[in-house]
């Protein structure tokens, strides 16, 4: 089982943690073996993992004679205050607005003993301040374990958006809080059934859409070499329209340097390391220059359709998550 019976080592009243002054058992939890005196009835009534660890044939069972004292070393302390001070209906020992860090914390402890239902009651109110920390990956994880399909198909656009494949050829999460990408292999506790795959799937049909609008949609095409055929070159082949292509290349290299991309890039497979909202970006903000105004204009609406058509693709794939995990 998750924890074990021991003999209590030599205490104080004050280092125990009272949650219930006529409580039967001790819950020695974590590395530093915090105390909490607590009733096994109630823990029992709230988790059906700790009613067959303490009421079953198990080493967390009553021993016969001495101090009931239960080891949870593997626990966190904190999320165990807040689970105990909730199982005791004790909600002023809880801070407001509990953190996401906490949260999460709280939630991975109540996913293990199968008791999260105590805390749903009042996770609308909990994960209401939290929904715009969507550079967190933890956020999808209490959205899910809460049952909040909003917060959830929101995070699961922003984690869709901001993935990269690393050095490490595994995919990431560009959070941006920091100088390095978060690898989601760590995301352990509370992660969603094949969240990797649906983001992978995700990714690739919206770096899909922007690699179409950036070379097809542009009339760019490759091969040997890259080249952008003007729009005028069907009607005239003269100066004006090499000129215009030189114009039209010469600013989307800019732009694609800008980004750390190039030409050779978004037309190859190395294009799809990189996040979607990378391309997004690219397609919702960037002017490219050329000599004919009509071709300008061509562009720059080729541009915004491929921006909205990546935003549809990713509206559809959150639904359809949303759709398979609830």
């Amino acid at each position: 089982m998750v924890g074990h019976c021991a003999t209590p080592k030599m205490t104080t009243p004050t280092e125990v943690k009272v949650y219930d002054k006529d409580g039967d058992l001790i819950l020695r939890v974590g590395p530093t073996e915090t105390l909490y005196q607590t009733c096994s009835r109630s823990l029992a009534r709230k988790s059906p993992v700790f009613e067959r660890m303490l009421f079953g044939k198990f080493a967390e069972s009553r021993p016969a004679v001495g101090d009931w004292v239960v080891d949870l070393p593997e626990d966190d302390t904190r999320a165990m205050g807040l689970f105990l001070a909730m199982v005791h209906v004790q909600f002023d020992r809880i801070p407001r607005p509990l953190p996401l860090a906490s949260l999460y914390a709280l939630l991975t402890l109540t996913n293990k003993y199968d008791a999260s239902a105590i805390v749903r009651g009042f996770g609308r109110s909990w994960i209401a301040p939290l929904q715009n920390f969507v550079q967190d990956y933890r956020l999808l994880g209490v959205a899910w374990e809460l049952g909040d399909s909003i917060v959830f198909s929101k995070m699961m656009r922003a984690m869709i958006e901001n993935s990269v494949v690393g050095s490490d050829d595994q995919l990431h999460f560009d959070h941006g809080l920091g100088p390095h990408p978060f690898p989601l292999e760590d995301f352990v506790y509370l992660r969603p059934t094949r969240l990797i795959e649906m983001i992978e799937e995700g990714r690739q049909s919206l770096i899909g859409v922007a690699l179409w609008t950036l070379t097809t949609g542009l009339n760019i095409r490759t091969g040997s070499s890259i080249v952008y055929e003007c729009r005028y070159l069907v009607q005239t082949q003269s100066a004006e329209n090499h000129r215009c292509c030189c114009t039209i290349l010469g600013s989307l290299v800019k732009i694609l340097a800008h980004e750390g991309l190039s030409l050779e890039t978004i037309c190859g497979e190395d294009a799809f390391r990189h996040s979607p909202r990378k391309f997004r970006r690219i397609l919702r903000e960037s002017k490219i220059f050329a000599l004919h105004p009509e071709c300008e204009k061509s562009i720059a609406k080729v541009l915004w359709d491929g921006a909205m058509q990546m935003d549809k693709v990713c509206e559809e794939k959150c639904e359809r998550t949303n759709v398979r995990f609830w």
